[in-house]
């Protein structure tokens, strides 16, 4: 005869409260793993949240949803953190190039003042030579050289208001060889030109030949101080005039028209001698710019100019 026990299952509550303990416990778990992430993404790290994917698999009540909308919530906003980190980054790109633009901008105005500059004291310069009637050689040297220094002042200035390393103006050691012999090469074959057309102009009657093809009669302290007269000229020319300039100019013919102004920058100041003068001077700065880009260290052209130079001064062509 069966009893009332039969009909009883009295494992039912056991296992229910068994059920109802465990999902506490996966309650209690996911409110600490919860916290845990919680901290690591307020500090940026959004790493280790697959931690959470048991619970959503494992639980499809609140518990599940809990922790599956937390994962969404923790994704989204990393999303939109590397988005704001990416967007300041593409600013910041933007703020340096704004910031290079202006630099250059105010480095442009520089230079423009400092060829109006150059051009107002050549002219005060040609009227102070033009106030002595006999044109006195020692006083042009002097107002010439002077006129060098003025030059080299505003330079040194320029150079430390934008502030860039004295070797991008030519004062490097760097390709010194290549640049020393490519000058070399350069100067022997002007100074035989030179030699050449002297030859030519004495046998024609052009040039006075008494003294030889150079006549070194007139080889004097001047050409021991255009020693040092020829590396500062290399140096205002080449080094700052030429190279800020092609800091500054653009477009497809950006180069000759670098190469043009800084030789026409180099050959106004040699009118305090003659025309001609500043017109070979144009020259020679055209060939010494050329050389200059190729090496970028006035050493080569620094020698080059004193050699061809002194050369031309001692065949008569210049003085």
């Amino acid at each position: 005869m069966k009893t009332i026990h039969d009909f009883i299952n009295f494992e039912t509550p056991t296992k229910l409260c068994t059920t109802m303990n465990d999902d506490k416990s996966s309650e209690h778990e996911l409110i600490s793993h919860l916290k845990k992430k919680t901290n690591e993404i307020c500090r940026g790290n959004y790493s280790g949240l697959e931690e959470l994917y048991p619970y959503i698999e494992e639980n499809k009540g609140e518990v599940g949803e809990l922790a599956e909308n937390f994962v969404l919530m923790a994704t989204k906003l990393e999303a939109r953190e590397y988005d704001l980190t990416r967007k300041i980054e593409e600013l910041q790109v933007k703020n340096n190039e704004l910031s290079e633009l202006q630099a250059k901008r105010t480095e442009a105005s520089l230079v423009f003042f400092g060829i109006i500059s150059l051009i107002t004291i050549f002219t005060f310069t040609i009227e102070i030579l033009h106030s002595f009637e006999h044109g006195h050689g020692l006083m042009r040297v002097l107002i010439s050289r002077g006129t060098d220094l003025t030059f080299i002042i505003a330079a040194l200035i320029f150079i430390m208001f934008i502030k860039l390393p004295i070797r991008e103006f030519g004062l490097t050691m760097k390709n010194w060889k290549k640049s020393l012999k490519e000058s070399m090469i350069v100067t022997i074959f002007i100074c035989g030109l030179l030699l050449g057309i002297k030859y030519w102009s004495v046998k024609e009657g052009w040039m006075d030949g008494s003294h030889g093809l150079m006549n070194f009669g007139i080889f004097d302290w001047t050409f021991v101080v255009y020693l040092l007269v020829a590396p500062l000229q290399e140096f205002l020319a080449r080094g700052v005039c030429l190279t800020s300039i092609e800091r500054n100019v653009t477009g497809r013919y950006a180069m000759p028209a670098i190469i043009i102004l800084s030789a026409i920058a180099f050959g106004l100041p040699h009118m305090t001698f003659s025309i001609t003068f500043a017109l070979w001077g144009m020259v020679g700065g055209v060939i010494w710019s050329i050389l200059y880009l190729r090496h970028r260290t006035i050493l080569g052209v620094s020698i080059s100019h004193y050699l061809v130079g002194s050369m031309a001064f001692l065949c008569g062509f210049i003085g």
